[in-house]
Formats: structure tokens, C-alpha cells, sequence
């Protein structure tokens, strides 16, 4: 293959390339994000009720599939065994939901700018004053 050959082939390196400068001159400008979709809406639109109804739906379609494989999958063995373990989907859910507000209090710190202490510190304020609040509720409950 010659030189001019290479250059001709999808996927080659042009001069235009390696300089740094743009490579296809057909190619598209980038979106605007402001611009409307395929679909017609303006960007940044809700989706809607029915997508909702549609994910229920597929749920409701799921739980008769199961009921129907399954002759364990809706009996009262089942529902006892899930209400026995409540307390600890409960633990299990406040843990979680200690980890999230966490986790957004970090992506807020570093969103603005904050070093590495300042974010300790803030996070440790915001466990210490958690714990001291839910302490002075428990002791005005119990009194």
C-alpha cells in the first residue's frame, strides 16, 4: 500500500489530525442543550404518568409471573418470614439513609470548593449535632 493509499482508508491519521486542527468537516456542531428532542419535547421534560403506569404495570406482571412459577411465592410462610425480619430492613434503611445525607453533604463540600479537613470537620458537626438532637429527643420522650 502506498502512502496516499493509507491516507484515503476510513479510520487513518490526516495531516489536518495531527495538528491538532478539526478532522471531518461534515461532521455535526455539538447539540445544543437547549434544543428540542427527537421526540419534539423541549429537553429537560418529565416523563409523564403513563411511564409510571407502564413501570407498575410491568411490576404487577412480574409478581403474577413469580405467583404463577413459584407455589411458595405468595403464601402466608412468606409474608410471616418478611414481617420477622422488619426490624432489621429497618436498621438496614436508616443506615442507608445516614450513608446518602453523608454522601450528599460530600458532593456538596467538594462542589463548592471545600479542602479535605473543612470537609471532615463539617461532616463530624453534622454526626455530632445529629446524635445530640436525637439524645435530647429520647430523653423528652421517656420524661
Amino acid at each position: 500500500m502506498t502512502d496516499q493509499s493509507l491516507r484515503n482508508t476510513p479510520g487513518a491519521k490526516h495531516g489536518a489530525q495531527e495538528s491538532g486542527a478539526a478532522v471531518n468537516a461534515n461532521a455535526a456542531p455539538p447539540a445544543d442543550p437547549s434544543a428540542p428532542l427527537a421526540s419534539g419535547k423541549p429537553a429537560g421534560t418529565r416523563l409523564g404518568f403513563s411511564n409510571y403506569l407502564g413501570l407498575a404495570g410491568a411490576l404487577v406482571g412480574m409478581i403474577v409471573l413469580f405467583s404463577l412459577l413459584s407455589s411458595h411465592f405468595l403464601t402466608y410462610d412468606t409474608f410471616s418470614t418478611i414481617a420477622n425480619q422488619i426490624p432489621d430492613l429497618v436498621v438496614m434503611s436508616v443506615g442507608m439513609t445516614f450513608v446518602l445525607i453523608i454522601s450528599v453533604l460530600a458532593a456538596g463540600l467538594a462542589q463548592i470548593g471545600a479542602n479535605e479537613p473543612t470537609k471532615r470537620m463539617i461532616t463530624g458537626a453534622v454526626i455530632v449535632v445529629a446524635v445530640v438532637l436525637d439524645t435530647y429527643r429520647s430523653r423528652r420522650k421517656r420524661a
